[in-house]
């Protein structure tokens, strides 16, 4: 009799194991998994203030000043981005000393106002990739401006709401912290981090999110 209760209980353990492991139980384990494997998909990346630059990809122009300025005033903002006192320039030129970028000093000899060019002359730097530029370069929409500079990746999964039933699926949604992994060497530096205070922010603190997940037969997938 004792041997039977044995086995039972042994079988019920088994039992309780394998729920635990299917990839389909609603647990911790599977939703951080689920989660990181939607964030494995994209990166987190860092845009620089482009402010009155001609254009959404690289090479980019970026003018001192408005087209309307008058000489005077394109001169004034020159300086005043050589001093380090423009944000657009300042961001831009951290990613310079980063090497992602190359920069040189141009005159744009004309502007679009609607579909007109019009003459003018407008002191300007032209910003391209370098080579560790374009493997940094932030892939999902071609004509970015962004660099990869790190990974998400979950922390810990604070909460999740128990499955229901919605429009014939099953979903849960979850509370997580996560973390930005994988940080590149460039982007570690005190310059780059006071250039960008938001990637100043990502780097020094662990961050909360949430996610939508749904029920499949072989685990649970983020839709949102």
């Amino acid at each position: 009799m004792k041997r039977i209760a044995t086995i039972i209980l042994a079988g019920l353990a088994i039992a309780a194991l394998a729920g635990c492991s299917s990839p389909t139980s609603a647990n911790k384990a599977n939703f951080e998994r689920a989660i990181n494997g939607s964030l494995a998909r994209s990166c987190f990346a860092i845009e620089p203030s482009t402010g009155l630059s001609y254009g959404e990809s690289y090479p980019l122009a970026v003018p001192y000043a408005p087209n309307w300025a008058t000489a005077a005033q394109q001169s004034a903002a020159k300086a005043a981005a050589q001093a380090g006192k423009t944000t657009e320039f300042v961001q831009l030129d951290a990613l310079v000393k980063a090497g992602l970028l190359t920069e040189r000093e141009t005159t744009l000899k004309g502007y679009f106002e609607g579909e007109r060019i019009l003459p003018g002359r407008e002191p300007a730097r032209i910003y391209s990739l370098t080579a560790l530029g374009k493997h940094y370069l932030e892939p999902e929409t071609g004509g970015s401006l962004a660099f990869c500079a790190g990974r998400e990746t979950v922390d810990h999964v604070i909460r999740y709401t128990t499955p229901t039933a919605e429009e014939g699926m099953t979903v849960s949604s979850a509370l997580y912290t996560y973390r930005i992994t994988d940080v590149a060497a460039w982007a570690r530096s005190p310059a780059m981090r006071a250039a960008f205070p938001a990637l100043a922010h990502a780097l020094t603190e662990s961050h909360e999110n949430s996610a939508m997940l749904v029920s499949q037969n072989n685990g649970w997938r983020v839709i949102q």
